[in-house]
């Protein structure tokens, strides 16, 4: 299997062409887009396999699973990276915005929630890498 490399910092970006079904599905009768590999919300264009989703399973796993994730979960962290966006207007990362979090505690190996949740307005800039990667 050939190997590419890419400098996603450069946006490069590298074709796979069509097997004319879909990747999910297996369907070849119906309308087929574009897929990325890995989303563009964190890589830019990447790489990207040509007419390889059909439009019902693009809406499914792309908008209703990718979206949850790519916002709820991981909104702040592509914000402080400054990851792609289609959606976002520059400068915006750096405003403080509201991060919602629990505080738990291990008890007996088990999480136990301690108190209600909080709020605070965070500047981007300010939260830690590793922060974001979980929805609290």
């Amino acid at each position: 299997m050939k190997s590419v490399h890419l400098d996603l910092s450069k946006d490069e970006r590298f074709d796979f062409p069509s097997i004319n079904r879909c990747i999910y599905c297996g369907s070849s009768n119906r309308k087929l887009t574009d897929e990325h590999l890995v989303p563009y919300s964190l890589t830019g264009h990447g790489v990207i396999f040509r007419q390889a989703s059909c439009e019902q399973c693009a809406q499914r796993f792309n908008r209703e699973f990718e979206q949850h994730v790519l916002t709820k979960m991981w909104g702040p962290f592509r914000e402080r990276i400054a990851a792609p966006s289609r959606s976002r207007k520059k400068g915006k990362s750096e405003e403080a915005r509201d991060i919602h979090f629990k505080l738990l505690n291990v008890v007996a190996d088990e999480l136990v929630e301690v108190g209600d949740h909080y709020a605070r307005a965070i500047p981007i800039s300010k939260l830690p890498l590793a922060f974001p990667s979980w929805r609290l």
